[in-house]
């Protein structure tokens, strides 16, 4: 299984913030369009690596939450990161 270079920089980003945004959050960190961003949570929730949590108060606003296969994932894509920039 692959994922591609949208969905490493999700991972990545939502890792750095405490591993939980909302789509919006993630939409204006990303610089990535809202369709591709939604696309990308749909393949990284079917890896099990992302799930969605709806507000109660505003059902509309939906939290983007890393599960802990998630947060492994996302640790190991910084930890390239930071070997490849050194």
């Amino acid at each position: 299984m692959e994922l591609t270079i949208i969905e490493q920089r999700i991972l990545k980003i939502l890792f750095k913030n405490n591993g939980k945004m909302t789509i919006r959050e993630l939409h204006l960190k990303s610089r990535t369009s809202t369709t591709s961003i939604n696309l990308t949570l749909i393949n990284l929730e079917r890896m099990g690596l992302v799930i969605e949590n709806k507000e109660k108060i505003f059902p509309r606003r939906r939290f983007i939450i890393l599960t802990e296969k998630g947060k492994k994932v996302a640790e190991l894509l910084v930890k390239i990161d930071d070997v490849l920039s050194s």
